[in-house]
């Protein structure tokens, strides 16, 4: 996850730096137009994405409706017609045929007539948002970024509802991206917490539409969850207990540790796991 962060803020120093390398040379600044707000409006809102190149974004919300979508990304600072170092982004997002949410978000800025000499931008990503009013409120919980990723939208309506025991306190509530794809997850801590040697943390990881495959699958036992096939995974060197199971379409992972749960208790918790 932290992987991709970063990769997602060296691709935006890298744009910044190619602004910088065009704003190098040229007599002194004059303001430029602001991009039209209905040829915008034309292009955000058709059924087809609009042409050029797909910034990527880092995550998605709706509002209560599921009609306004807000994009988090990192670019380039907020556009001024007067700054030629500030950059300009609107926001697509449309419901394919198949009900699946698909955005993009595309840089427009108009270029800036003349420059002054030796004029350089700064190569600081700024963190941008971008907020789409859909068509039709989309029910969802996944969408697509045409820049390559598949997000969830937090916090998705399907996730399902687990409770925890008593003295344990919500704690991360988020989008997790990993190489086996896209899962939401959510921990609680307890006060007497130890991150560091995985003591006092509970998590649960869910999958959309499919397994939370989150460990290697070799390895595990056998068990069930409410009648349902499950497997456990049991860690000797860190007391790491893991549960994984499917509750309906979505793939489901428990995690927590010998030193705070009985793999009976941990079990005793996934089966107390309900969807909305």
């Amino acid at each position: 996850m932290a992987g991709m962060k970063a990769s997602r803020l060296m691709a935006a120093v890298a744009t910044l730096a190619l602004l910088a390398l065009g704003c190098a040379s040229g007599p002194s600044p004059v303001p430029t137009v602001a991009p039209s707000p209905s040829a915008v409006a034309d292009l955000a809102n058709g059924t087809n994405p609009p042409p050029g190149a797909a910034v990527r974004f880092d995550s998605a919300t709706l509002d209560d409706s599921g009609s306004m979508l807000t994009l988090q990304f990192t670019g380039g600072k907020d556009y001024s017609p007067s700054d030629p170092c500030s950059v300009h982004y609107f926001g697509w997002a449309h419901e394919s045929d198949a009900g699946i949410l698909e955005a993009k978000i595309v840089e427009d800025t108009p270029p800036f007539p003349t420059l002054p000499p030796n004029f350089g931008c700064d190569l600081v990503g700024y963190g941008r948002t971008v907020t789409i009013n859909l068509a039709k409120p989309y029910a969802g919980g996944r969408i697509h970024d045409l820049a390559g990723a598949d997000h969830l939208i937090a916090s998705p309506r399907t996730q399902v509802n687990l409770d925890v025991p008593a003295g344990w306190t919500p704690d991360v509530n988020q989008e997790e991206v990993l190489d086996a794809g896209t899962l939401w997850l959510r921990t609680w801590t307890h006060t007497d917490a130890n991150p560091a040697a995985g003591t006092g943390v509970l998590q649960l990881h869910q999958a959309f539409g499919g397994p939370a495959n989150i460990i290697d699958a070799s390895g595990g036992e056998p068990a069930k969850v409410n009648g349902t096939p499950a497997t456990v995974w049991r860690s000797a060197s860190s007391g790491e207990l893991v549960v994984v199971w499917m509750l309906g379409p979505d793939g489901l992972a428990l995690v927590g540790n010998k030193a705070d749960f009985t793999i009976d208790q941990l079990i005793d918790l996934a089966e107390a796991a309900t969807r909305p």
